[in-house]
């Protein structure tokens, strides 16, 4: 069942559009990887799901229904969008209990207490918020948008500034409510790294608009092994391995390197060698490379920006 989908969902701000025309699509229980570059389009879209911005035009579905149609939805909806909006001078036991009084929570103080086990915060539940480190606050700002048992849990760049620790200790919790909890979260992070490794799935957007939607496993496939190849007519060679198969994708380094993303295997290599000493073409360079997952995603971003 699909958690969250948004159909041709847009945002105008005047003239011009933050959000254009997004098609997304989030599985129930998973955790779901937003990227992009900044100005993208990822808070305004997160914004709209969690009721805090009306879109200008399109839907949104939460958990197969109309968002405009239901009553309540945003009580099914944590969110933790720029600043977590903590109170410096309360512990944060206390910062948990105002908001659980707010919400009208039964046995908040049980509640909040549990809230900050979930989180790891247990340890410093009596400790004024003001003396916590980012990563505390990041995780106290988690355990804030879990106040109202959320099916849908909105995390905007919850990995920045985090040292490798805190990064692990928030890579856990957020794994954790997902896969334990079935909780649906959708994190947006520039820390392309660490999100790889708590995503099972990635929706790339750039200019308000999906360029991608795919999963892990559609992730670790495309950044395999490849051949990578220096010759002393790229332009030649380009086209004489472009003849030899039009479906293989084929990449110009910036060094002006090629990279094919096809079969890493001996016969291959040797195949690649053949058509480039037929073509009169000489090789300088042959090999076997493994394509770098972030230099994928800001590929995906980038021809995001030359279709628009």
């Amino acid at each position: 069942m699909l958690a969250v989908e948004t159909r041709a969902l847009t945002k105008s701000y005047g003239s011009k559009n933050a959000v254009n025309e997004l098609f997304m699509r989030v599985e129930q229980g998973t955790v779901y990887g937003f990227v992009g570059k900044n100005g993208a389009g990822k808070s305004t879209t997160m914004k709209m799901i969690a009721g805090l911005a009306r879109q200008t035009s399109g839907q949104i579905m939460l958990f197969g229904e109309d968002k405009s149609h239901q009553h309540g939805v945003d009580h099914a909806i944590g969110a933790l969008i720029e600043n977590p909006g903590l109170l410096p001078n309360l512990s944060a036991l206390d910062n948990l209990m105002v908001k659980s009084r707010a919400m009208g929570v039964e046995k908040a103080k049980e509640r909040s207490k549990a809230l900050l086990d979930v989180v790891g915060l247990s340890y410093v539940g009596s400790k004024k918020v003001k003396g916590f480190s980012l990563g505390m606050k990041q995780r106290l700002g988690i355990a804030l948008a879990l106040v109202g048992n959320p099916q849908l849990l909105l995390l905007d760049e919850p990995l920045n500034g985090l040292d490798p620790e805190a990064t692990r200790d928030m890579r856990t919790v957020i794994g954790s409510l997902a896969h334990e909890q079935g909780i649906t979260v959708i994190i947006s992070s520039h820390v392309l790294d660490q999100l790889n490794r708590v995503a099972d799935t990635f929706g790339v957007i750039s200019d308000g608009s999906m360029v991608a939607e795919f999963s892990d496993a559609q992730l670790q496939a495309s950044c395999g092994q490849a051949v990578r190849l220096r010759a002393t007519d790229p332009a030649r060679a380009f086209a004489a391995l472009r003849a030899r198969n039009a479906q293989v994708p084929i990449v110009t380094a910036p060094d002006g390197a090629l990279v094919i993303y096809s079969g890493t295997n001996d016969q291959e290599i040797e195949a690649i060698s053949h058509i480039l000493y037929d073509a009169g073409i000489i090789l300088l360079e042959l090999g076997v490379v493994k394509r770098d997952i972030e230099d994928y995603f800001v590929e995906l971003m980038e021809r995001g920006n030359s279709h628009a």
